[in-house]
């Protein structure tokens, strides 16, 4: 590389890379790709020629790796603009010369598929895959597994399809990236909050924080850059935190992740370690069924995926030492910033962490935060602010210097005073959800209004800075400002009318939750119990349909899972088992099992405060499902047992039979096919004793499973043919591809091939048009073995390479058996 006048053309390099990963973040891969070819253009021939030593290699090696990563993403940029064969160009040498570089071969397989040629790229995917095993003894990582089930899919980043009409999409946030489309690499995670637009003064303090860093980035950095900012509540620690992080975000092109820890809130609700890893791991590209369910397995996983990678990370509002250790990344080139009340001694002695007090503004720095304040409310009279700071008798005189967060309400106040009554009132009854977001229908219910009406009052607060729309109909606020909002609503609302808008806020989402639950699976085991009317000023959005009942629990899924921790924390039991109870099929099926078991537990202990045993009944069964699929055979079959207890308790034979079908699976799993045909029978007899045709089917199809393995086929065939019969005429389309799967099942094994495959094609059908990714990947298995029996060893490797991608999606242990099948 050549030394300029204007210093070294490594400097320029760095920025033209950081350009470009700032241009991909916003979707502007034209922008990108140019960057990106200037900065490549740089390079000429080896670099630090005639230079020697160890040192000097190094950094060699360090700069290769930089030129490597460029060039990987200008590949990437290709890709997006749908320009594959020059990624191919780009990309063939290079992987020939790094053959175990994975997000090289990754990126090189989606451009091939991307051109037409999935054979050439899947035939990619295993020779890597066998040489990962063969000469570094390790499974390919996150990066190649997901192009290798997107190469399956058919799931290709690229351009959008030209339209002639209408106004261009828009574009999608870039912490919000499509994991089944777009590469996280190509998107990495940009979680800062907004910044200051008129951040003021700490010039001194700004300075330190810039000492933190070299004054150019080095090509090999040796050390994690933590840093604590400490100080009192209030005193600007987080504004001088995120502004900063924005000031050095290009130095961090591999992402910024950030995690309000929550540790003096008034709630007393911290965050965990654990809830914490799963958002940043979720981020960095990990599907939620990949994410360890030990806390200790989640913290090794997010320091691998670090590793490497020049990411900052912001942890806000910490506990203490203890709550901030397990979200340290340990990666050289990263850096970590703490903001916490506490002075954190323990991870300034421990970890090396740099610590930086935080002390009121001076008086000139005060000067310049009020005149620009001010500026912003400019018809609130002068006498208006002085009335306020002055501590002049009126409508803040409640929020007294007893509680920390005093130094804001006067703040918060300006914008509140500009607003209407009806705004207002809206603004305070805000406060009582629970976050993070909130939609229009949810607003609407708070303030007893129809939607129209409630639509222009959130405009005003949008408006006025007091909410943020983070979406068409999603609006979120920072939590000082629902924490005033509150305040002021138990100083100026009626207990009476607070109270009716919090259940009128439970009502919306469990009405609208129960709705959802019926949509994406009217079939269920547990019967639900019937919910009493809401009241008549609640909306609750139209859930027909597979596809809307599913995309509404995904959006909402951590709302409704806080909105369960405050009906529960707030003396609202019945509302919390309630509203547990409509989640279990949601997060079952999508592989939430640690948010299945957290939400179970809870209702479980508000349907005991409520003594209902229906509610204890529904929860033990939530938990027996989530126990299950974690591993804890044990646990599920006692809270099984429990349920059954409680069931003859009750009197209530379907249950009863309910019980016996979870047993029945859980010993099943355990490999007790005698003991869990005898509690298949059994749910059989109950079923039909009480008249339940669903009951029935299931029972029937699970009994036909297990004769089925016991090679008792004419007697399988009959108890599935029934189920199916069953499933079909009452439209059970989720029970009947498992009747249709057990038929394939028993087909192959009596050596009907050709009648077998037929069987599973209609099970995979109803699988995928339901979104059921295990059951999918389980047919996939299944085909693919009546396949090669029938001769056919091209079609079963591609039904099991299309399996295999859906476990290691889900990060399911089944994958290791699948491999297997294709590698013998």
């Amino acid at each position: 590389m050549t030394v300029t006048d204007g210093g070294c053309d490594y400097a320029e390099f760095a920025a033209l890379v950081g350009q470009a990963r700032t241009a991909a973040a916003v979707g502007a891969h034209p922008a990108a790709a140019e960057s990106l070819r200037r900065a490549l253009a740089l390079w000429q021939g080896d670099p630090l020629t005639g230079a020697a030593g160890i040192f000097v290699d190094a950094a060699v090696t360090a700069l290769e790796t930089e030129r490597l990563t460029a060039q990987e993403l200008l590949a990437e940029a290709e890709i997006m603009q749908g320009r594959y064969p020059a990624a191919i160009e780009l990309l063939g040498p290079l992987a020939a010369a790094h053959p175990l570089r994975e997000r090289l071969v990754a990126t090189l397989m989606v451009a091939l598929a991307g051109h037409g040629e999935q054979a050439q790229a899947l035939s990619l995917y295993g020779r890597t895959r066998a040489r990962l095993r063969d000469e570094l003894g390790v499974t390919p990582g996150a990066d190649l597994s997901q192009a290798h089930l997107r190469v399956l899919r058919h799931e290709l980043p690229g351009p959008p399809p030209a339209t002639t009409t209408g106004p261009p999409p828009a574009a999608v946030p870039p912490d919000r990236p499509d994991p089944a489309l777009v590469h996280w690499s190509v998107h990495p995670p940009a979680q800062l909050p907004p910044g200051i637009p008129r951040f003021t003064g700490r010039a001194a303090a700004l300075a330190e924080l810039d000492a933190l860093l070299p004054a150019e980035p080095a090509p090999a950095p040796t050390t994690v850059v933590i840093s604590a900012i400490g100080g009192t509540a209030g005193v600007g620690k987080t504004a001088l935190a995120v502004h900063w992080m924005h000031r050095v975000a290009a130095r961090f092109p591999d992402g910024q992740l950030y995690a309000n820890l929550r540790g003096f809130d008034l709630d007393g609700r911290s965050a965990t370690a654990g809830e914490v890893l799963r958002g940043f791991l979720a981020a960095l590209g990990v599907h939620p069924q990949q994410i360890p369910a030990d806390p200790t397995q989640q913290a090794g996983l997010y320091r691998s995926l670090m590793y490497r990678r020049r990411i900052a990370v912001l942890l806000d509002n910490a506990r203490d030492a203890e709550q901030v250790r397990p979200l340290l990344p340990g990666a050289p080139g990263c850096l970590v910033l703490v903001t916490s009340r506490d002075r954190l001694t323990g991870l300034i002695v421990a970890e090396g962490a740099q610590a930086l007090p935080l002390d009121l503004l001076t008086v000139e720095e005060s000067r310049q935060l009020l005149a620009a304040r001010i500026a912003t409310t400019p018809d609130l009279p002068l006498a208006g602010h002085a009335a306020d700071l002055g501590g002049t008798p009126g409508q803040l005189v409640p929020f007294a210097a007893v509680d920390p967060r005093t130094d804001v309400r006067v703040v918060f106040s300006w914008s509140y005073r500009t607003l209407d009554a009806a705004a207002a009132r809206l603004f305070r009854l805000l406060g009582l959800h629970p976050g993070p977001e909130a939609s229009v229908a949810a607003a609407a219910s708070l303030a007893g209004l129809p939607v129209p009406a409630v639509r222009p009052l959130l405009a005003t607060l949008v408006e006025a800075n007091l909410l943020t729309e983070r979406g068409p109909g999603r609006y979120d606020q920072h939590d000082l400002l629902r924490a005033y909002g509150a305040e002021l609503g138990g100083t100026v609302d009626a207990v009476d009318e607070r109270d009716a808008a919090g259940r009128r806020l439970l009502d919306h989402y469990l009405h609208t939750a129960r709705a959802a639950d019926l949509g994406i699976d009217p079939y269920r085991l547990a019967t639900p119990t019937p919910l009493p009317k809401p009241d008549p000023a609640v909306t609750v959005p139209d859930q027909s349909g597979h596809a809307t009942a599913l995309a509404w629990l995904r959006t909402e899924r951590p709302v409704l899972l806080a909105v369960l921790r405050l009906a529960a924390d707030g003396g609202h039991d019945w509302y919390a088992w309630q509203l547990a109870a409509t989640l279990v099929t949601f997060l079952d099926r999508q592989g939430h099992w640690h948010d299945l078991a957290a939400s179970q537990a809870t209702a479980l202990a508000a349907a005991q405060r409520d003594g209902s045993l229906v509610g204890q009944v529904q929860a033990r069964r939530g938990l027996a499902i989530a126990y299950t699929w974690l591993g804890r055979t044990d646990d599920a079959a006692a809270e099984y047992r429990c349920g059954l207890d409680l069931n003859r308790e009750l009197g209530d034979r379907e249950g009863q039979a309910d019980a016996y079908l979870g047993l029945c699976w859980v010993l099943a799993r355990a490999g007790d096919l005698d003991g869990a045909l005898g509690r298949a029978q059994s749910a059989l007899a109950l079923y039909r004793a009480v008249g339940s045709p669903a009951g029935q089917a299931k029972a029937l199809n699970n009994s036909g499973w297990l004769q089925a393995r016991r090679g008792e086929f004419d007697e399988a065939l009959a108890c599935c043919a029934q189920a199916l019969d069953l499933h079909e005429r009452h439209g059970d389309r989720h029970g009947a591809a498992l009747s249709w799967d057990n038929l394939g099942y028993i087909r192959h094994r009596l050596g009907e091939h050709r009648t077998a495959a037929g069987c599973y094609q209609r099970a995979l059908a109803l699988h995928r048009r339901l979104g059921d990714r295990y059951d999918e990947a389980d047919v996939l298995v299944n085909l693919g073995e009546t396949q090669q029996a029938a001769g056919d060893r091209a079609a079963a490797l591609a039904a099991w390479s299309e399996a295999l991608g859906i476990y290691e999606d889900l990060g399911h242990p089944d994958a290791e058996q699948v491999r297997r099948r294709i590698e013998c």
